[in-house]
This record gives structure tokens, C-alpha cells and sequence, in this order.
């Protein structure tokens, strides 16, 4: 299906959030679309396809989405805000189907997305951002942020010699692919963690002295959650960076040092800010998806 298999031709229709329950970054956006004046349809994509329906067409490029007394048509979406949640709910399938069911629930969910000529915040792709650090580090560097040192290996041995010699025994931890946040391993406890680490994968980034900061991008706007001394360069950076990864709804996770910021971790899925940051960053959404300009 091309991109331009479902084409949206009204921005004065309703925001689809399809979202958990509990979300509450999208709870409050919807709440404040609400305030607005802008119509949400609200549907979690664990509810699919058992408790919602979509159906469109290619080549009539129409089609809709419907549950319980709700039936929206595709062409009227203003615009959409995904927040992957829990695995669609394919408990009444037959145990030896539902892998292949759930990778039909998956594809659809991405065919339908990729089609939407409306904006899609984020628009998933398969596979997701990843660890953007290890995927897209020319990309993040093109955009001017450095990179810390990093290591991807399954040897412990390997990982604790990088962990002594590079990373001054101060060091970030995860996995390549693990959408969880690394953790901070220090001192000799970081290095007994990595010797009994043997067998798993690991992305170990050194910790470069400085301060941290976070910084959540919503389109062209860079909002900082944390890190007296970002400069208008650094957010800047934030910026092009987001929309290198063709994300509209992106946080930074940086280290600031003498040489700049160093990116360390970016998310596709911000966490719902709770440091007096709340109000600016659901309205820079909101504003976002209100508008329902098609994004490039």
C-alpha cells in the first residue's frame, strides 16, 4: 500500500489517540483537545481487532475506523497520536495461530499508519527507532550531537576491559534493542555485573563527566526538562536530530561537557513530565495535533 493509499482531505475532523487506557500524556492531551474544542476518538490498540474495527480501500483511498457506537472515516482525521501500549488481546485464538495473528495485527496496524496522509505522531515503522545511539549515530552526529564511546559486545570479557580502560569503571548499560533506559554501573559492582553478564548482549556507553540534561522536541520545538546551561545550539541539535529519525515526538537524553552535548539515549515515547513542565509540553502536542498540517 503506497503512502498515499488513504489521502486525508479535512483538517477539521477529530484527533485519533490510539493509546492504553493509562496513558497520561495522552489522557492530558485529550483532555486538553477537549478544552479546545477539537473532537478525540480515543482507542487502545490492545482492544484490536477484537473490541475495533478498520477497513479501507487503496484504490477509492477511503476507509474507517469503528467500535461501540464510534465510526470515524479515515479521510477526516485531523491527525493521530499512537502510544504503543500492551500486545493485542488474542486470547480466544487458538495457542498455535497466535503468532501469526499477532503478526497480522501488527502489519496491519503499521499498513494503516503508513498510509495516513494526515500527520501521525510518531508514525511507527518496523522495527522502531531503536537504540538510535547504535542505528543512527551518523545521522545524530550529522545533526550535531557527539556520541560517548560505546561498546556493543556479548563478551563479558570484553565489556569489562572497555568498562576499566575507556569508561573509567563509570558507565551506562543496556541492551541494542531494549526500549527500557540504560542503567549507571560504577566501581567495582559495575564490574562484577559485567563478568557474570556472559552471553547477553550488551551496549555499554561511557559516562562522560558534566551535567545531564532532557530534552523532549515536539516538531520544532525544543523543550528542556532539565540541564541548566543547554544552549540554544544544543536545542537546535535536539531539533534536526528528531526529524533526521523522522520523529515529531522525541526525547534526549544528554550529558553536557566541555566539548558539547553528548547524545546519549533518545526515546520515541516520552514519559509524562512531572517537573512543572507538564502544561508546555501538552500544549506544544496539542498544538501539533490541532493544526493537522501534512508534515514532511
Amino acid at each position: 500500500m503506497s503512502a498515499a493509499a488513504v489521502a486525508s482531505t479535512r483538517r477539521d475532523g477529530p484527533v485519533l489517540v490510539l493509546a492504553p487506557g493509562g496513558d497520561r500524556l495522552a489522557g492530558t492531551a485529550r483532555d486538553e483537545l477537549a478544552c479546545r474544542g477539537v473532537p478525540v476518538v480515543w482507542l487502545d490498540p490492545g482492544d484490536f481487532p477484537g473490541g475495533w474495527d478498520v477497513g479501507w480501500a487503496v484504490l477509492a483511498a477511503d476507509g474507517f475506523l469503528a467500535a461501540p457506537g464510534v465510526r470515524v472515516s479515515l479521510t477526516e482525521l485531523r491527525s493521530v497520536l499512537t502510544r504503543p501500549g500492551s500486545p493485542p488481546r488474542i486470547d480466544a485464538v487458538a495457542e498455535e495461530d497466535r503468532e501469526y495473528v499477532g503478526a497480522e495485527v501488527t502489519a496491519t496496524m503499521l499498513g494503516l499508519l503508513a498510509g495516513l496522509e494526515c500527520p501521525v505522531v510518531n508514525r511507527p515503522r518496523p522495527g522502531g527507532v531503536g537504540r538510535a545511539v547504535i542505528r543512527a549515530g551518523g545521522r545524530l552526529a550529522a545533526c550535531g550531537l557527539g556520541l560517548a564511546p560505546t561498546l556493543v559486545t556479548w563478551e563479558s570479557d570484553a565489556a569489562t576491559e572497555f568498562y576499566r580502560s575507556v569508561c573509567d569503571q563509570r558507565a551506562l548499560v543496556g541492551r541494542p534493542t531494549a526500549s527500557t533506559p540504560p542503567e549507571l554501573i560504577e566501581g567495582q559492582h559495575g564490574a562484577d555485573w559485567l563478568a557474570h553478564s556472559a552471553g547477553e548482549p550488551l551496549v555499554l556507553q561511557a559516562l562522560p563527566a558534566g551535567k545531564r540534561a532532557n530534552v523532549i522536541v515536539i516538531a520544532e520545538r525544543a523543550i528542556v526538562l532539565d540541564g541548566d546551561g543547554l544552549g540554544a545550539a544544543e536545542r537546535a541539535a535536539c531539533v534536526r536530530a528528531a526529524a533526521a529519525l523522522g520523529l515529531a515526538l522525541a526525547q534526549f537524553d544528554l550529558a553536557l561537557g566541555s566539548a558539547g552535548a553528548v547524545c546519549l539515549e533518545v526515546s520515541e515515547l516520552p514519559d509524562f513530565p512531572t517537573d512543572g513542565h507538564e502544561r508546555e509540553v501538552v500544549g506544544a502536542l496539542c498544538d501539533l495535533l490541532a493544526d493537522g498540517a501534512v508534515m514532511a
